[in-house]
């Protein structure tokens, strides 16, 4: 299942245009279907106004972390559902053998159709803010250097375990039901809603573990208290740590579900 010919980087750019804008115009098309663009756009609404009820009679301040958590959660929701969920459906069409036999590099096609993705991921983070700014009254206060800093290690943080529930994805066949397991284990120990310090001790061993919370809690500090990267090295450090590491395992796993297609002969895999 080698690539047929050569593939040079002008086409391959070509590919992976072609592949968004192929994707987009699925994507447009599924969510204003059946209304679903109206779920889309309120459901992060009613999330953020769940975290202000949760918090109004107490500690109103971590309304603010929420905003701040809920947005990041629009792209930790990418990382673990969109590529498994992508492969699934290219599957259920039968177009999945087409992709893996044609003669473009395979993270051509792969990467437009993650672009259309981090283009719908773009516009729920946006909704979340919009919400946050004017119906809860959230100011921001950022530093742009840790800011920029937190980012970069986050997205490879997630680009990893996206890469990670990929790769077991297509081993199990079943991209949307392992999707599904993580999606409460996220909710429950990223510190979307709150610090994972506020765990209890011993869900916050299991907290530590990924690096959702460290990213969530830097973001937070550091884009609405404008928290400089020296009071937030503590978080920084390990997270950095999951930022090399992460996308090195997923890599890895990715080779490894490779080499067992390449063994097999055959697409029956997924």
């Amino acid at each position: 299942m080698r690539e047929m010919v050569p593939s040079s980087i002008t086409n391959n750019l070509r590919i992976t245009l072609a592949a968004m804008m192929i994707m987009l115009q699925d994507r447009w098309f599924i969510m204003m279907r059946g209304g679903f663009i109206v779920l889309w756009t309120i459901r992060p609404i009613f999330e953020l106004a769940i975290a202000a009820l949760i918090h109004a009679s107490g500690r109103t301040e971590l309304v603010s972390y929420a905003v701040v958590g809920i947005t990041a959660n629009a792209f930790i929701f990418s990382s673990i559902f969109w590529v498994g969920e992508l492969l699934d459906r290219e599957r259920m069409r039968g177009t999945l053998p087409a992709l893996f036999l044609s003669p473009g590099a395979r993270a051509s096609w792969l990467g437009g159709f993650t672009l259309a993705g981090a283009a719908e991921t773009l516009l729920s983070a946006a909704v979340v803010l919009t919400s946050g700014i004017l119906l809860f009254g959230v100011s921001f206060n950022v530093a742009w250097g840790s800011f920029l800093v937190v980012s970069v290690l986050f997205l490879l943080s997630l680009l990893g375990l996206g890469l990670m529930l990929g790769a077991v994805g297509l081993l199990v066949k079943q991209s949307n039901g392992l999707s599904n397991v993580a999606a409460p284990v996220v909710m429950l120990l990223g510190g979307i809603y709150f610090p994972v310090s506020e765990l209890p001790d011993a869900l916050l061993i299991i907290a530590r573990m990924l690096p959702l919370g460290y990213a969530i809690e830097a973001l937070a500090l550091s884009t609405l208290s404008a928290a400089p990267l020296s009071e937030i090295g503590h978080l920084i450090l390990p997270l950095a740590g999951f930022a090399i590491g992460l996308p090195v395992i997923g890599y890895l796993s990715i080779r490894w579900i490779d080499h067992v297609i390449r063994k097999q002969g055959t697409l029956d895999l997924y």
